[in-house]
């Protein structure tokens, strides 16, 4: 059933002595939030680390290294792990693969020195920093010791190395 409501010229006159005040009593409100949340992104350039040729019964461990980059936004903590993939630890020791069958163990190192193993466990071998808005470059440091290259059979070995950027 549709009802219909008149305003009678009483009810206008009683609304037209009533001030703005006396309205706005009358009105609702009511609120609400408003929000963003922004990440942060980092960015990682990283190249080859290559041990070159090295003959069998070497007299000397095998040593190179490389750089890579992290760019992250300014202010935002962050870590660096790397880890290999024919590994898959989180201690700096990695395993370059020929085919199949073929293993030669190497470590990768956060100093020349070779002393501070990488890894992957935030806090306890990855490297923290805080983003500067530019890339920070860290140098990678690798060895096969001469134990490892003079027992492995000749052939060409490889692995992939894994840099994860924890923020």
């Amino acid at each position: 059933m549709l009802m219909h409501r008149h305003i009678t010229a009483a009810v206008l006159t009683a609304l037209a002595g009533l001030s703005s005040t006396d309205l706005a009593d009358a009105n609702a409100t009511g609120t609400f939030t408003v929000s963003i949340s922004i990440v942060g992104t980092c960015t990682v350039v990283t190249n080859p680390l290559a041990f070159g040729t090295v003959s069998t019964g070497t007299s000397n461990a095998a040593n190179a290294n490389a750089n890579l980059a992290v760019t992250c936004p300014s202010g935002l903590p962050y870590n660096i792990g790397l880890q290999s993939v024919n590994a898959g630890g989180s201690g700096g020791a990695g395993i370059m693969k020929s085919g199949t069958t073929l293993s030669l163990a190497y470590n990768l190192y956060q100093n020349a020195a070779n002393t501070t193993p990488w890894g992957n466990t935030v806090g306890t071998n990855t490297v923290a920093l805080t983003g500067g808005g530019v890339p920070q470059t860290q140098v990678v440091y690798g060895q096969v010791t001469q134990a490892n290259a003079n027992a492995a059979t000749a052939a060409s070995y490889s692995d992939t190395v894994r840099v994860t950027v924890f923020y």
